[in-house]
């Protein structure tokens, strides 16, 4: 045994904090000495900056530990018995760093997958476009392709991705782009790693020493979904006067469901009005599912079958807003049959807090025959929107009917999910256009015929289908679950001002992000690149900061989406002129002054209007690199 110079770990003062701050960019300009002379804007890109660092030590952590598994993984021990090389690092690293071994090989293991199966990834890590969290997830979605022949194409094509974007990456988005990235190379992987999630599913339980445990069970998306509306269903049985909170609830009917014992209210009263379901008895349920895919993917559950036109589904007795659409023979959705919330915004542009619910069924020449679609479950309808296959797309990477679909609220889902789905006898299949014509040869009406302000059936379904989230960057909600929101306020007395329902005027947005939009100073705006034609969203702080929205949208996932066409909307007369009043204050039609509360409403979406100008005339400049759309299924 040789012997070699020992050392110790220092325990003094990090001397991070003595580094020179010359290059005030590292934190966004701000002195880490006296932050409170910063301002919020420098602030804010200061965080950004940080994280930019943190990607950067991360990668340099990786590259520690690569070449510490280099060093001594494959060593020989020279001892019979002594552990491996690999068990021995992570020994060495778990007591370095004050982690257990289990923490210290799943990091040898995420430095193996980053810097051998990721080479290029990991180069975008070190270069501050994503974050340390990002990469994690990056690394989950292609573990399936490492050590197979697509890795290095699934690889590049993700790191080119994340570069040309330029814009604002989430855990949601990211694992998309990710998800459509491995199955555009290795469609057959997906397959295999679905089949082996199903063969493992099962139920599991778990116990603590407090009294309490936890159960737990594996199985298709879909019946997850059906199992979480039966529980609530039930839960939500009891009158008002329980008084149990939600989840209290939920677990105590997921127990009677599953013992056949009676679930029963629990406010004490004689007279309590609760109508719940006898023991055993398990309370009807309905709920949508959107679904977005290729028509060649389910096209031969429509025509090659010759499956008869279902009857339409009874009226559900409780309807969760789920809902799924899938487009079949061409890149063009169509609308599927849907009941969802009516969020579009009440005159003063406030969402309202009724969640009531309205048929989404295109009523004009253009929709196109209907048919129903659901995944198996009890009383599950499912509605595909049909989109027309689009041969400038360059979908020939794929063969027909083999590209994946897209399940709102869930992800990118492999076309036998799809076909699983879709041949429910429930499904019901939709279109926004005929089948057979060409989107772009069709005109779609914008509003309804009796109000300019609120969507048609089919700009709904389309803006829904086009964002498949909240449109906030990070939000994951499903935009069928989703207010609709005008981007620019609209001017009920001047439409022409602004604010017009089109589909660029009109993006999705949970309640909580559509009433922060409304009572707060921020400004949104959407618009498209005037170099590449894709969807621009941007966001500016009340101190005037300009964030850029979401990497993609659903539009990167399917390009046919951009071949729909809407008329434009009917203008409004012109307000007649009235007595003259305050600065900045709006005339009613019959000259009455508006109240200075609608003055104040009025001076702040003018404030929006203009700040929206500024930011689409700094948009117009020529883009320094362009960002072409990458290629579709």
């Amino acid at each position: 045994m040789t012997n070699t110079p020992t050392t110790s770990l220092s325990f003094t003062d990090s001397r991070w904090p003595q580094l020179p701050h010359d290059n005030a960019d590292l934190l966004g300009g701000v002195d880490p000495k006296t932050p409170e002379q910063s301002s919020t804007n420098d602030l804010l890109i200061g965080l950004r900056e940080i994280d930019r660092g943190r990607s950067f030590l991360a990668w340099s952590t990786y590259r520690s530990v690569i070449e510490l598994v280099g060093r001594h993984v494959d060593a020989d021990r020279g001892v019979a018995g002594a552990p491996s090389g690999f068990v021995d690092l992570a020994k060495k690293i778990s007591r370095v760093r004050g982690i257990t071994q289990r923490a210290a090989e799943l990091l040898m293991d995420e430095s193996i997958a980053v810097l051998h199966h990721l080479p290029h990834v990991a180069e975008v890590l070190r270069d501050g476009w994503i974050t340390p969290e990002l990469m994690k997830v990056v690394v989950s979605r292609t573990a399936l392709v490492h050590g197979r022949e697509s890795a290095p194409k699934v690889d590049a094509e993700i790191a080119e991705l994340i570069r040309r974007r330029r814009r604002l990456w989430s855990k949601k988005t990211i694992t998309d782009m990710a998800d459509r990235v491995v199955f555009r190379h290795d469609r057959d992987a997906v397959r295999e790693a679905r089949e082996r999630c199903l063969d493992k599913r099962g139920v599991w339980t778990s116990f603590s020493t407090d009294g309490t445990g936890e159960i737990a069970g594996t199985m298709a998306a879909d019946r997850v979904e059906l199992c979480g509306l039966v529980i609530g269903a039930l839960a939500n049985t009891v009158c008002p006067h329980d008084g149990r909170s939600s989840q209290n609830r939920k677990s105590d009917a997921m127990f009677a469901l599953l013992s056949g014992t009676q679930f029963e209210c629990e406010c004490g009263r004689a007279d309590c009005p609760a109508e719940i379901p006898e023991a055993g008895s398990i309370p009807k349920v309905q709920y949508v599912i959107h679904l977005l895919a290729n028509e060649a993917t389910v096209a031969d559950l429509d025509t090659v079958t010759g499956r008869p036109q279902p009857q339409p589904a009874p009226e559900p007795e409780v309807h969760s807003g789920n809902s799924s659409e899938t487009q079949l023979d061409s890149d063009v959705p169509a609308t599927g049959a849907t009941t969802r919330p009516d969020d579009t915004a009440t005159p003063d542009d406030t969402p309202t807090p009724d969640d009531t619910r309205r048929s989404a069924r295109l009523e004009h020449d253009a929709a196109a025959e209907a048919v129903e679609e659901e995944p198996a479950g009890i009383d599950m309808p499912a509605n595909p929107v049909v989109t027309p296959n689009d041969p400038s797309t360059g979908s020939s990477d794929l063969p027909a009917g083999a590209a994946p679909g897209y399940l709102f609220g869930k992800g990118v889902i492999a076309p036998e999910f799809v076909r699983d789905l879709a041949s429910h006898p429930n499904a019901r299949f939709t279109r926004l256009v005929p089948r057979g014509v060409r989107p772009e040869d069709v005109v779609l009406p914008p509003t309804l015929p009796s109000d300019p302000y609120r969507p048609s059936a089919a700009l709904d379904e389309y803006v829904r289908l086009s964002y498949g989230t909240c449109a906030d960057v990070a939000c994951t909600r499903s935009s069928f679950d989703a207010d609709l929101d005008h981007v620019t306020e609209y001017d009920h007395h001047n439409p022409a001002a602004g604010g017009q329902t089109t589909p660029i005027g009109l993006n999705p947005k949970c309640r909580f992000d559509h009433l922060h939009k409304t009572h707060s100073e921020w400004v949104d705006d959407q618009h498209r690149d005037p170099h590449t034609g894709r969807l621009i969203i941007e966001y500016t702080t009340p101190e005037g900061l300009i964030l850029p929205g979401p990497a993609e949208t659903m539009e990167d996932f399917f390009p046919g989406l951009r071949r729909y066409r809407f008329d434009d909307p009917p203008q409004a007369p012109p307000t007649p002129p009235g007595p003259p009043g305050p600065p900045g204050a709006y005339l009613k039609p019959d000259g009455e002054r508006i109240l200075d509360r609608e003055s104040t409403l009025a001076r702040k979406h003018h404030r929006r209007r203009l700040e929206r100008q500024r930011n689409r005339a700094r948009n117009q400049t020529p883009a320094t690199q362009t960002d072409s759309p990458d290629p579709p299924f």
